[in-house]
């Protein structure tokens, strides 16, 4: 049965960020054209020299954003900001002493610089030169986006709308509109950078040939390029995460295969933002055969009871699959409704979209044989006893698991509880201590399970309590070919992790407790990588 889904949210023009605000700008890809906005704002500061910046890229390279991103990012660094931001771009321009950001530098050079916008306005060599009669002793910068667009040269000319259109894109207005911008620049427009942006790089050309025919090295082109191949997908990945309920690989684990390589050609070509966004929409929209395997927590409870179907994880949430439920041992699998009623709404579904939660109750007597094995000496038996079943909880059935696999995993998960080994240690002491009880048995798993409770790659700065297997964003970009077999290889998800808790009163409101606490730093994990 095929399931339609709506697609994603996602901004088809930097105009609409106003609508996506979680939409988060990476600042890296655009770090050439930070030094190019710093190699001409400094000497502009220093010795009010004029110059022209002319950035190019195509429609959805990220001009408009850009443009926006550097405006917000001056205004934010007024008098009254207090600390220097990688994620600020005019940090980025004017802040760098060596390689760190210094914030008195970004401070004063705030303070000695004016920027404004001059887009769709035919007016701007006027209110430019206003801007700049105010301002003598600060460097004004002026951004002009869309430049290829009529304001701009209709503003050089000084020309009615009916007699540009005549006109328009002729040898003999460029070369007016170039004469004039040069007299301006040397005029009452000098002691500015004027930075124009535009997806038509024959106009450019144009200009600048023009230009240099009045003064040689006033203006210069710079591409506004777009990042490789696994930073574009970076981007797209995050983004979809965050401005969406479920993830990327959610969004993709599951569309046709030609909408998979389709995105891979996407993300590794000339495609633009908007258009790699599309095709992870594409693929979202038209999903085919059985959910594949969502990466694991496996919640480990250690439970004060001889009888685990008494702690009453079937009301926790939906049970997908029972794993085992015998004696004092159970296992259930949730893959809706387990993320904690805290978290916003999105939020959840997302962290389930991506993941399953296993939740594993052992009881009294696993309890014993792990503090006999933390202790010293060591009973062998116990030792191994727990050593095995840890070992078998590292295994995780995904949903393409055969029945015969799956009886012969629980049967013999059930064989090691029936031969489990008997152990006279009094747990009064164990669930009296609250809290450092943690203490207690980790010596023990420290020693059974190595990397326990260690960073791991993959999880930013969550400290999972073990780690089966690490988290890897999905990447469509990494797989070697573009085959779809390569690409599913790719995007498999197979990341694993434990997390153990002990419950002195054995209820599913505890669990339901701890992961009120642990779970929504998964989310972050999930979505901001």
């Amino acid at each position: 049965m095929t399931t339609s889904y709506p697609g994603i949210r996602f901004p088809v023009r930097a105009e609409m960020l106003g609508d996506f605000q979680s939409y988060r700008v990476f600042l890296d890809p655009w770090e050439p054209i930070a030094e190019e906005l710093r190699q001409r704002w400094e000497p502009l500061s220093n010795r009010g020299e004029t110059s022209i910046l002319a950035i190019y890229g195509p429609q959805g390279a990220g001009k408009t954003l850009l443009t926006k991103k550097l405006v917000e990012d001056f205004q934010i660094s007024r008098p009254g900001n207090a600390h220097a931001d990688e994620n600020n771009m005019w940090h980025r321009v004017v802040g760098r002493d060596g390689k760190r950001l210094n914030l008195d530098l970004i401070k004063e050079k705030t303070a000695k610089t004016v920027l404004e916008e001059i887009e769709n306005k035919t007016s701007w060599v006027a209110d430019a030169g206003r801007v700049l009669a105010g301002q003598a002793d600060r460097a004004c910068v002026l951004l002009a986006d869309n430049a290829e667009r009529g304001y701009f040269r209709q503003g050089l000319v000084e020309m009615t709308d009916v007699e540009f259109m005549s006109l328009n894109d002729s040898e003999g207005l460029n070369r007016l509109a170039a004469q004039r911008l040069v007299e301006h620049m040397r005029g009452d427009l000098k002691g500015s950078m004027l930075v124009l942006l535009s997806n038509d790089d024959l106009f450019l050309l144009a200009l600048q040939e023009q230009v240099d025919l009045q003064q040689k090295h006033l203006m210069e082109i710079v591409p506004l390029r777009l990042p490789d191949a696994p930073t574009k997908e970076t981007i797209i990945r995050v983004n979809t995460n965050r401005l969406n309920p479920v993830t990327y690989w959610s969004s993709i684990d599951q569309g046709t295969n030609d909408d998979r390589e389709e995105l891979k050609r996407a993300l590794e070509g000339e495609s633009t933002f908007p258009d790699s966004f599309m095709a992870v929409d594409k693929a979202s929209r038209s999903r085919t055969g059985r959910p594949a395997k969502r990466n694991v927590i496996t919640l480990i409870a250690l439970a004060n009871t001889h009888r685990a179907a008494d702690v009453g994880v079937q009301g926790f949430a939906d049970v997908k699959r029972t794993e085992i439920e015998h004696e004092w041992m159970s296992a259930h699998l949730f893959e809706e409704g387990w993320a904690p009623a805290e978290m916003d709404g999105r939020e959840r579904t997302l962290l389930e979209s991506e993941w399953v939660l296993r939740v594993v109750t052992l009881g009294q007597p696993f309890v014993r044989s792990l503090l006999d094995a933390g202790g010293d000496p060591r009973p062998a038996e116990h030792w191994a006893a727990v050593s095995g079943l840890l070992n078998a909880l590292k295994t995780f059935q995904g949903p393409g698991t055969k029945p015969p696999a799956r009886a012969q995993y629980t049967a013999g998960l059930q064989a090691m509880v029936d031969t489990w080994p008997a152990s006279a240690r009094d747990l009064s002491p164990f669930w009296g201590a609250g809290q450092p009880r943690a203490g207690a048995y980790e010596t023990a798993l420290k020693e059974l399970l190595p990397g326990y409770n260690t960073r791991a790659d993959g999880f930013l700065g969550v400290r999972p309590d073990f780690v089966v297997s690490p988290f890897k964003p999905c990447s469509v970009t990494s797989a070697l070919n573009d085959t779809n077999e390569a690409i599913r290889r790719a995007i498999r998800r197979e990341a694993h992790v434990f997390e153990f808790t002990a419950l002195a009163q054995p209820t599913a409101a505890g669990i339901r407790t701890y992961l009120k606490d642990k779970l929504p730093n998964y989310g972050q994990v999930t979505q901001e990588q």
